[in-house]
């Protein structure tokens, strides 16, 4: 195996490795907004049911 054939290895793991980082991080991003919109529904019917 020369080094070209090496590089051109390196390459392709580099960019599969970031497109994996990347799809992680957006579904990350995905749960940690979800988690925020479920805390704010609660606490505005927390808040409703004490107006009642």
């Amino acid at each position: 195996m020369n080094k070209s054939d090496l590089l051109k290895g390196l390459s392709l793991l580099a960019a599969g490795a970031g497109l994996v980082l990347n799809i992680l991080n957006s579904f990350i991003d995905d749960k940690k907004m979800e988690q925020k919109i479920e805390e704010k529904v609660n606490e505005a019917l927390s808040k409703r049911e004490q107006e009642s």
